[in-house]
């Protein structure tokens, strides 16, 4: 699943004042994070004893279930009974009691609980994501856009909704948003197992519309005409001299280009214009680079060596983008 909540946050609404609340809820946010589930949950049940129904003590109790695998029923009761309560508990618990639901497999009942989370606090990037993610478990792919697409804009230095974005994009047939969501996603976590993993993708993506037949015909996917510029760009790659990272490289920052032209959504002018800041920074060339080295490329390597001052470009228009 690509639920949240594997590391716990402080996230207390108006919690007590005492020191000693403070301290408990740090050392159990402490043992969850280094894996001792089971006393994280100790100490939550026994802040609950002196707090009922704390939002912030309810919420992490919850989480910490979640992740030790708690039987899901027990999961499910206690939120629901937290739900019922005279206290308003956080938007953050109806993800995780629509997680409950969907791993029981009545994904049906948790898009219902994601959707009255919503209700609550529509602008939540939390509930925005999960809702995609249900939807995705119940292949509707192309109604799982919409709040994929909600989350990056609430939360666009968060890059799980971009990667499940690309993945959902393309899945509904649309290759240039896919390839440059993609692409979003992996310059945000280069150095990870998923975006390595979406790094090597990126060639496969690219070529998916073009073809050759035989030494001299190029077959060309017309299919799409919001993906012929891509095509068209993709199909070059049998004609030039160049080496595939370069090909690539340029093609990247042609399709950004084009995009920031051809801005036809809301969505496609903000990650163009994410873009075209780094191309601004000069930082667009070693970000396609940034991309063939996530790949494994070592090509990549070598023109990075050589070209350190885009590279710190790169690295200073990063930073403040991270989450």
């Amino acid at each position: 699943m690509l639920w949240l909540g594997v590391v716990a946050v402080m996230v207390v609404a108006a919690p007590p004042k005492d020191p000693a609340f403070k301290e408990q809820m740090a050392e159990a946010i402490r043992r969850h994070d280094g894996g001792d589930y089971a006393g994280a949950i100790s100490i939550y049940k026994s802040l609950l004893t002196e707090h009922p129904h704390e939002p912030g003590v309810v919420y992490e109790l919850a989480l910490s279930m979640q992740v030790s695998n708690a039987p899901v029923d027990e999961q499910i009761a206690f939120i629901e009974k937290e739900f019922k309560s005279k206290v308003t508990q956080l938007p953050q618990l109806y993800a995780t009691l629509a997680s409950a639901y969907d791993t029981k497999g009545d994904t049906a009942k948790g898009e219902a609980t994601l959707r009255k989370g919503l209700k609550v606090d529509s602008k939540n990037p939390d509930l925005q994501y999960n809702l995609g993610i249900n939807l995705m478990f119940q292949k509707r792919p192309k109604e799982a856009e919409a709040p994929f697409l909600r989350a990056t804009e609430l939360a666009p230095a968060w890059p799980s909704p971009w990667r499940a974005l690309g993945l959902t994009l393309e899945e509904n047939g649309k290759r240039l948003d896919a390839f440059l969501a993609r692409a979003r996603f992996i310059v945000m976590q280069p150095n990870t197992p998923t975006g390595q993993s979406a790094a090597k993708s990126m060639w496969p993506l690219l070529m998916a519309g073009v073809s050759k037949d035989g030494d001299k015909k190029i077959n060309v996917n017309m299919a799409n005409t919001e993906d012929l510029a891509l095509s068209l760009a993709a199909a070059t790659a049998f004609t030039k001299k160049e080496s595939e990272g370069v090909f690539f490289v340029g093609v990247f920052t042609q399709m950004v280009e084009y995009g920031a032209e051809k801005t036809s959504s809301a969505y496609r002018r903000r990650v163009t214009d994410f873009f075209m800041a780094a191309k601004d920074a000069g930082a667009l060339e070693a970000m396609g680079w940034e991309i063939r080295r996530s790949a494994g490329d070592p090509e990549a390597s070598t023109w990075f060596g050589t070209h350190p001052t885009e590279e710190d470009a790169l690295m200073r228009f990063m930073r403040p983008r991270q989450r």
